[in-house]
């Protein structure tokens, strides 16, 4: 799941049934193990930007240089221009694509939100309820 790293974790973790929120909270700890480069079960500002910017191939599926609604394709039309609305934050410039740039050095809004107590630091529990709020 590591589409936008934290974010779109948060924003993924919208099961209906107690055993997909189970295996969604599975994963969410699966992917901050991952953004917790030094394991020291929290993740820092500095590490979520450095685990976003090592997503940048893997979202620019197509290799062009930038995120576009045809990074998504498998999606179909609809779903695409959607998938894209939750990256266009990061079009600091509103050409219509993202740069690998604007995507690297962008707004982090998964991160303030969930980063609660505003310490520039996310703990476990601050990501989970961060998860549970976006399910809604």
């Amino acid at each position: 799941m590591k589409y936008l790293p934290i974010a779109a974790a948060l924003l993924c973790l919208t099961a209906g049934t107690a055993l997909a929120q189970d295996r969604a909270m599975t994963r969410l700890a699966t992917v901050f193990d991952e953004v917790d480069a030094d394991g020291n079960n929290a993740i820092s500002h500095a590490e979520f930007l450095s685990f976003r910017a090592a997503q940048w191939s893997r979202l620019d599926r197509n290799g062009d240089g930038v995120l576009s609604q045809k990074d998504f394709p498998r999606f179909g039309t609809a779903r695409a221009n959607g998938r894209f609305a939750g990256v266009a934050v990061f079009d600091t410039n509103a050409d219509g694509v993202v740069s690998e740039a604007e995507f690297v050095n962008g707004p982090t809004p998964a991160f303030d939100q969930a980063d609660t107590d505003g310490n520039g630091v996310l703990t476990r529990n601050e990501v989970e309820a961060a998860a549970r709020n976006a399910r809604g």
